[in-house]
């Protein structure tokens, strides 16, 4: 099966949820017109929960209208489960759908203990499942590599990186301090650091970035659909918005 990746798709996909808000727009490259946006709010699911809903909806869609190709992009702890779900399942292709979620939650850090996040991850695991049996490949990419690559935070912060640090790298691996990013291993020249705090289960972490270089048209046009994703998503300061009815529109 040839590697689908960003480059050669027939659809184009990004996900992003916030606030028990999840937003999507499609995109198909062999067709001309504006992407087709999907919105739906759920106070009772949280994000976590929301954003593997949303992937398990969408994987079975491309599958109902038959698409061979896509790239899915997707916030990062989505994206890190449906890799998840593929390493074991490339390590054992007969495992049951019971030991797979169970494998998964063991091997997620501090996972919340919340039923619909089970049941969540239950149908995103039949999705993938699904889309295998059915001779199906999609490409998942994190959001954040649109623009910029995440480096390991052990390391930075063992290090002491710092906003503003200066590192230089060789294939890969930054020569002073033997940093590497969690997203690429093609990393060549002198990168600027940028350090974002976020919050999970009430703890403050700092994530390392660097910036991504490149001007191909299917990753500028990947970034300017996360850009209205983003201005279509609820501002992180509301805890409370109104986004009407769900969208029944299968994708474009």
């Amino acid at each position: 099966m040839a590697t689908v990746n960003i480059f050669n798709v027939n659809k184009m996909i990004v996900l992003g949820v916030r606030n028990n808000t999840i937003v999507r727009l499609s995109y198909d490259i062999n067709k001309k017109g504006d992407a087709v946006p999907f919105i739906y709010e759920n106070k009772d699911f949280s994000n976590h929960a929301l954003g593997l809903s949303l992937m398990a909806l969408t994987i079975n869609q491309l599958i109902e209208i038959k698409e061979k190709s896509a790239t899915i992009i997707a916030p990062t702890d989505v994206v890190i489960r449906m890799l998840q779900i593929r390493k074991i399942l490339n390590q054992n292709n007969d495992i049951d759908i019971d030991s797979l979620i169970e494998t998964i939650a063991d091997q997620w850090t501090n996972m919340p203990d919340d039923e619909n996040l089970f049941e969540s991850l239950k149908d995103v695991c039949e999705a993938y499942i699904n889309m295998v049996n059915n001779g199906f490949s999609y490409n998942f990419v994190k959001r954040h590599t649109l623009d910029r690559w995440q480096l390991n935070r052990n390391a930075c912060e063992e290090n002491g990186i710092q906003d503003g640090d200066i590192l230089l790298f060789k294939d890969g691996v930054d020569t002073k301090y033997g940093i590497n990013s969690l997203d690429t291993s093609y990393l060549n020249g002198e990168f600027k650091v940028s350090v974002q705090e976020t919050v999970s289960n009430d703890r403050i972490f700092k994530n390392y970035y660097i910036p991504r270089k490149g001007l191909n048209v299917y990753l500028m046009r990947a970034r300017k659909m996360n850009k209205i994703l983003e201005e279509m998503l609820p501002s992180i300061e509301l805890e409370d918005i109104s986004v009407g009815k769900e969208s029944k529109e299968l994708l474009a």
